[in-house]
């Protein structure tokens, strides 16, 4: 399951092509680096409400300890830029059940997990 929290921008720490680094309080817990994504959520300045995916860094799965930024609350409503696509069911199934089964095999439970739906990986070379 997705773990979302709102926090508020303290200060924008770094940006690079596509990026805003960020120093979040985080609502009930302690304050946090987080990343946002511009052409996904708009601009983030100091101050900004957020929310924020924390599911990866709860779960220690390599993020280098920053949180995602989903939305901007008090922003104006955003489209994302460029092409792309809503995934279908299965796609949403797969990947859900990625961020579970990595969650699993990072706490050495790997064995246990049973993986429905997922494709098995290629080991012959793509043409």
């Amino acid at each position: 399951m997705i773990r979302l929290r709102t926090g508020v921008v303290r200060e924008v720490t770094g940006r690079r092509p596509g990026a805003i680094e960020l120093s979040v309080d985080v609502d009930g817990e302690a304050p946090a680096a987080a990343i946002a994504y511009p052409s996904l959520v708009g601009g983030v300045e100091p101050g900004a409400r957020v929310l924020l995916n924390t599911t990866a860094v709860a779960l220690g799965l390599g993020t280098g300890g920053w949180h995602f930024v989903v939305a901007v609350l008090d922003g104006p409503p955003t489209d994302a830029d460029g092409p792309g696509h809503v995934p279908g069911g299965q796609q949403r199934r797969v990947h859900g059940d990625g961020l579970e089964v990595a969650a699993e095999r990072l706490a050495g439970r790997h064995d246990r997990v049973e993986q429905p739906g997922l494709a098995q990986p290629r080991h012959e070379p793509r043409e």
